[in-house]
């Protein structure tokens, strides 16, 4: 670390391999907070008696109106992925 001529610290000479070993905590990190406790979530879901549905099952058609005026069904989105989120301030 050296000193700018403004009076602040400023990195210099930060080695390649200290930049990846960042970059690797980093990665390792995500990849356990994704994947690290599904065995947790699968627990809790049996636990709940939630089971994955053994046959696709299509979702129920509904309309909803839009911001600007107009209707939207799910019908019209078939093939796009699709946010719901249900959202109930308390």
């Amino acid at each position: 670390m050296t000193l700018h001529p403004d009076g602040g610290r400023v990195w210099v000479g930060v080695s390649r391999r200290v930049r990846m070993r960042g970059f690797l905590v980093a990665i390792v990190t995500l990849v356990y907070l994704l994947f690290g406790n599904s065995a947790m979530v699968s627990a809790q879901f049996s636990e709940a008696g939630v089971e994955k549905f053994r046959v696709a099952v299509e979702a129920p058609d509904f309309t909803l109106k839009q911001l600007g005026g107009g209707n939207i069904s799910l019908k019209e989105l078939k093939g796009k992925v699709i946010l719901l989120n249900f959202f109930a301030p308390y």
